[in-house]
């Protein structure tokens, strides 16, 4: 049986994913494998600032991963992604 603790990691993933932006976010990394908030907010014609608060949000819930290199941060899909998650994403 599933622990409250494990419905509270599921509701907060999903409730996540049930944005558009987040999810076009999404899109963008899978197409490109990993973008930068720059890159990503260029494509999605959004601010870095609302970019950046959608990634984190991502980040936090363990969707997306990140990835250091000197000034720049590379965004890239968890490699850790539970099943439903994955079959969300894949249809994107």
């Amino acid at each position: 049986m599933i622990e409250a603790k494990q419905f509270k990691k599921l509701e907060r993933s999903i409730k996540a994913l049930a944005n558009y932006r987040r999810l076009a976010i999404i899109s963008v990394i899978k197409k490109e494998g990993e973008s930068s908030v720059g890159d990503i907010a260029e494509e999605l014609k959004l601010s870095m600032q609302a970019t950046s608060k959608h990634i984190k949000l991502l980040e936090a819930v363990e969707i997306l991963s990140a990835d250091q290199r000197g000034p720049l941060v590379y965004y890239s899909l968890s490699k850790s992604l539970p099943n439903f998650i994955s079959n969300i994403i894949s249809g994107l």
